[in-house]
């Protein structure tokens, strides 16, 4: 099985660093099952924190329903919460051996 990894760099804007914790953790759950992760986690950053790390570890060729429902999640997200988000970056990352 080929596998995929993504990881989404968030910094929470100056004083909303719980609240998009809180936040970012609500999300977890649903995500890891909706879309048959094999590993999804909320990393965040022991010496900045106001950085949280969305790692993500799939098999690449998952179904379109998986990947619907895991845009339905994002969206969801970015409507309630997105004010909290000073940027973000993101990675999609192969596996090279």
């Amino acid at each position: 099985m080929t596998q995929l990894h993504l990881v989404a760099v968030l910094y929470a804007k100056p004083g909303r660093e719980a609240l998009l914790r809180t936040r970012l953790g609500e999300l977890v759950e649903p995500l890891r099952e909706a879309n048959g992760s094999v590993r999804y986690e909320l990393l965040p950053d022991e010496r900045n924190p106001r950085r949280f790390v969305l790692a993500e570890r799939r098999a690449k060729d998952r179904g379109r329903s998986a990947r619907d429902a895991e845009d339905r999640q994002m969206l969801a997200f970015e409507a309630m919460h997105w004010d909290g988000v000073e940027r973000v970056e993101g990675y999609r990352l192969g596996q090279s051996a």
